[in-house]
């Protein structure tokens, strides 16, 4: 299955392109325009450069595959003092879903940050029904 990765380049994004490699997929690993991509650099895949919030570049990129993750985000504290958190985090994931909406993809994952809800334990972690914390970052 071919699926494309925003923030392929990332900590996360290259853990996930390369459970994909390792499970036959064949990942496109979008990545920011000009930045150097030295944890995809030894693997056989395709980059393609591309903003987050390119809508029309996403659209087209995301029409070849059959499967979307979206872990492009800026991992940051104090996101509020950041304008680039917004972009990326909120309106880049606005724009990745649309497109992958407007260009068929038959799946679409998001990634979100394990900082934007209440943590939990080992037995019993922290998820998307456990509240926001965000009001640490005033």
């Amino acid at each position: 299955m071919r699926t494309a990765v925003t923030g392929a380049d990332g900590q996360l994004g290259t853990n996930i392109v390369r459970t994909l490699l390792d499970r036959g997929h064949e990942p496109l690993c979008i990545v920011e325009p000009g930045r150097q991509t030295p944890t995809l650099d030894d693997l056989e895949v395709e980059k393609a450069e591309c903003d987050i919030l390119d809508l029309n570049r996403l659209t087209g990129l995301f029409s070849e595959c059959e499967g979307v993750v979206n872990a492009a985000g800026q991992a940051r504290y104090w996101p509020r003092r950041s304008p680039a958190v917004d972009r990326v985090n909120i309106t880049g994931a606005e724009t990745a879903g649309r497109a992958a909406k407007k260009a068929g993809v038959r799946r679409f994952v998001q990634i979100g940050s394990a900082g934007s809800f209440q943590p939990g334990t080992k037995e019993n972690p922290g998820n998307e029904d456990s509240g926001l914390n965000i009001g640490r970052f005033r």
